[in-house]
């Protein structure tokens, strides 16, 4: 059996198909549509940010203050029942959870926002991103999600990254045994 199809690509003429016309259609903004107004925009954020910036205040600057103490009290007493652990297993256990839980708001509550500046206008010393510039320099740039931080590289965290790398690498050789 031998089947032949001749196309004649000369004659051809494509027609609009209906889904084209719906593409077209969707695609064309209807006429009565004006074009943004930036300047109204900015107006309205300038608005929100001033009045943000008026309720920001002596409740904001109590709130992180608890949470400092809240996380300290954790931490310690935390440190404390790991050392009570021996006369009542369950005491290592709520050790090792008030730990966790000062890492918690120390890593989430706390340092991320003293990171990203936000109670900077308290000019607390202990609360300012600031002096951060030293401590966590990378991380920004590490890929943490956090991508707008006022925070730039120093060779020493570089130097204990890629240390920390070799070992990772070094380790896992070891565990695949080449």
């Amino acid at each position: 059996m031998n089947t032949r199809v001749l196309i004649n690509t000369e004659e051809r003429q494509q027609a609009p198909s209906k889904t084209d016309a719906r593409l077209q259609q969707a695609t064309t903004p209807p006429q009565s549509v004006s074009k943004p107004d930036y300047d109204m925009l900015e107006t309205q954020l300038d608005a929100i940010k001033s009045e943000v910036k008026d309720k920001i205040g002596a409740e904001d600057a109590a709130y992180i203050r608890r949470i400092i103490l809240i996380q300290r009290i954790c931490e310690w007493s935390g440190r404390i029942l790991l050392m009570l652990g021996f006369l009542q297993p369950l005491l290592w256990v709520a050790g090792v959870l008030s730990l966790a839980a000062a890492k918690i708001l120390d890593n989430m509550e706390i340092g991320h926002n003293v990171m990203h500046g936000q109670y900077d206008w308290m000019n607390d010393s202990h609360i300012n991103s600031k002096p951060m510039s030293g401590i966590l320099p990378a991380m920004g740039q590490v890929g943490t999600g956090c991508t707008t931080t006022n925070i730039t590289p120093t060779p020493i965290l570089l130097a204990r990254i890629e240390t920390l790398a070799m070992a990772y690498f070094a380790y896992r050789m070891i565990l695949d045994g080449g």
